[in-house]
């Protein structure tokens, strides 16, 4: 058996599952009109014969993006470990790779910056330091008079 590994890459997820006999599955009881529910690799003649319903890949990739997910599995013939895990936050979906980041969404926008090697806003924004007033300027010479 191989090391565990992690993607969120359709194309490998897809090859992966189909090459050790699963298909996309949802869990039943979680699923209501326009919701997917709760999404699973199903191989067929193991424990979720009752309890898992076949979908799309379609269907399967939407839920997997829209849950921010990312597969986990084992390498080898002889195993057919998986597992959907929330994604690391700096990832970008598997689309927006080839394409580039988005630049509409909170992540996209810092992977953006990222890339174009820009800090942060705060960093970006960050004031630059106040001169010093010296005791004769307006600012001293008007508390003097509201003193008095």
């Amino acid at each position: 058996m191989g090391a565990a590994k992690q993607t969120i890459d359709h194309r490998t997820i897809q090859r992966w599952v189909t090459s050790h006999g699963g298909h996309p599955a949802t869990v039943r009881r979680t699923r209501s009109q326009g919701d997917v529910g709760m999404i699973r690799v199903d191989f067929p003649g193991f424990s979720g014969g009752k309890s898992l319903e076949p979908i799309s890949w379609d269907e399967w990739f939407e839920k997997f993006e829209d849950q921010k997910l990312a597969f986990l599995y084992q390498t080898g013939k002889d195993t057919n470990f998986n597992k959907l895990v929330r994604r690391n936050p700096d990832e970008v979906r598997a689309s927006d790779r080839r394409r580039g980041p988005s630049k509409t969404t909170r992540g996209g926008r810092a992977a953006a910056r990222a890339l174009a090697g820009e800090g942060s806003r705060k960093a970006a924004k960050k004031p630059a330091p106040r001169a010093k007033t010296s005791a004769g300027s307006k600012r001293s010479s008007a508390k003097k008079r509201v003193a008095r």
